[in-house]
């Protein structure tokens, strides 16, 4: 599956302690990632670290895919392991056109989402983009 990103976009919900990294083509296709923030964990991490969604609830899961890769202009999400998912896709490619800033607070909220998987976080130089815990 691929597809343009119109819309690419992060919001936190703080009553619930959700951060949501959305990428939607402003047609038929989109895919989020959403992850507990910091001091939330216990409330988040039953169904595990980091849900992803395609193209509505049905397409689904938690901890569903390989790695996410983060370039400049785009992301690819390999290894989808949801069955569901498969069939629409066993890997996606979200392109999007976003200035500095907004690319900075793409790649900042998927650090906080990723922080307790790094190893399923890849910038586009092939290193983990989070820290050391």
């Amino acid at each position: 599956m691929k597809f343009h990103a119109t819309s690419a976009e992060t919001f936190e919900d703080l009553d619930s302690g959700v951060i949501t990294i959305h990428f939607d083509s402003g047609e038929d296709a989109y895919v989020q990632f959403q992850g507990a923030l910091p001091g939330f964990e216990e409330d988040y991490y039953d169904g595990g670290y980091v849900y992803m969604e395609v193209n509505g609830q049905a397409l689904s899961g938690y901890d569903c895919f390989e790695k996410v890769v983060v370039r400049r202009k785009g992301a690819l999400i390999h290894g989808i392991t949801n069955e569901r998912i498969q069939e629409v896709a066993t890997a996606i490619e979200v392109t999007f056109d976003v200035d500095d800033a907004t690319h900075a607070a793409i790649e900042n909220a998927l650090r906080k989402s990723f922080r307790d998987c790094p190893e399923k976080l890849i910038s586009d130089t092939g290193q983990s983009t989070l820290p050391e815990r």
